[in-house]
């Protein structure tokens, strides 16, 4: 018997995206203008959707049908209605890719990459949503961090002088040491001079659970021990760390206690004024979502690898 092609009305893309995506909070108008670069795509049960190896070069939201994936963000599950395929892996333009094949009658609806650049340039509150979504996705990691980590992408890069850093040093820093080496040097200029150099003391305390947010600690020298009260965990960030960065985008409270172990210097960057920036940058833009989606794609992998070791 021939399936039965589900269609898929404007006003109902419209509530759907709303609440499967990262949208929701989107006025009636930006959302109208996402659903309008939705494609309906029907794949019959065993059609191939995404093939390891392959860049993937669109996301699907389910609508209905079922959809079994392996790789990347996903790991190895089945995805039905209400959830989405493919959002990082096209972000990051990871280059793995990932497995999906349809494993019942399914309908999606289809954005691909040029459509979502297009939607993310044109609509800033669409990029702050993402942004704020995927930094509570790579906290939530970030929260179950196994004791003893020591996290510190940019050590040796800077030799720190006694005098404060100058306007040349900052921007070698943030171009080699940080998430921002595809910015162009007007904005890393607009980023270096809103970020104050702070330092601290050993023993000093940067902030404690429950502490507002809304700035980052990017540190240049010395490295910073992290209780998480609630587990007992302990890990310690050192030069190039954001520290703080994953609560400030989302939006949270600090929620671990920040204590220098020796001298530290740091740039504190607020992080409004960066999200300013931002949407002044669109190149900027996409390489920050592009380096917050590999981040959570490498941590999410890193995680599962963990689970299958401890498994009895």
């Amino acid at each position: 018997m021939e399936a039965k092609v589900r269609f898929v009305s404007p006003l109902e893309r419209v509530l759907f995206l709303r609440t499967v995506f990262s949208l929701r909070e989107l006025d009636t108008r930006e959302m109208a203008r996402v659903a309008q670069h939705t494609k309906e795509r029907f794949f019959r049960k065993g059609a191939r959707i995404f093939t390891r190896g392959q860049p993937v070069e669109s996301l699907h939201v389910v609508v209905e049908g079922r959809i079994g994936v392996e790789g990347a963000e996903h790991g190895e599950t089945t995805m039905g209605p209400q959830e989405v395929l493919g959002f990082l892996s096209l972000l990051a333009q990871w280059p793995e890719g990932t497995d999906a094949v349809a494993e019942a009658d399914t309908t999606t609806l289809e954005i691909d990459a040029d459509d979502m650049n297009y939607m993310l340039e044109d609509s800033f509150a669409h990029v702050q949503l993402s942004i704020r979504d995927m930094a509570k996705s790579m906290l939530e990691e970030r929260m179950e961090i196994a004791e003893g980590t020591y996290l510190a992408p940019a050590e040796g890069l800077l030799e720190c002088p006694d005098r404060e850093l100058d306007l040349v040093e900052k921007l070698l820093f943030l171009r080699r040491g940080t998430a921002l080496q595809l910015a162009n040097m007007d904005s890393l200029i607009e980023i270096s001079q809103g970020m104050v150099e702070h330092r601290f003391r050993a023993g000093e305390v940067l902030w404690r659970p429950g502490d507002a947010g809304g700035f980052v600690c990017l540190l240049v020298d010395g490295t910073v021990e992290c209780r998480i009260e609630k587990n007992g965990r302990l890990f310690r960030a050192g030069p190039g760390y954001p520290l703080g960065n994953l609560e400030s985008l989302a939006g949270e409270r600090r929620w671990y206690t920040a204590t220098a172990e020796g001298p530290i210097v740091a740039l504190r960057g607020e992080t409004d004024a960066f999200l300013d920036i931002l949407e002044d940058h669109f190149e900027m833009t996409m390489g920050f979502l592009a380096a917050m989606a590999r981040g959570i794609i490498t941590v999410q992998s890193e995680r599962r690898s963990r689970e299958t070791v401890e498994v009895p």
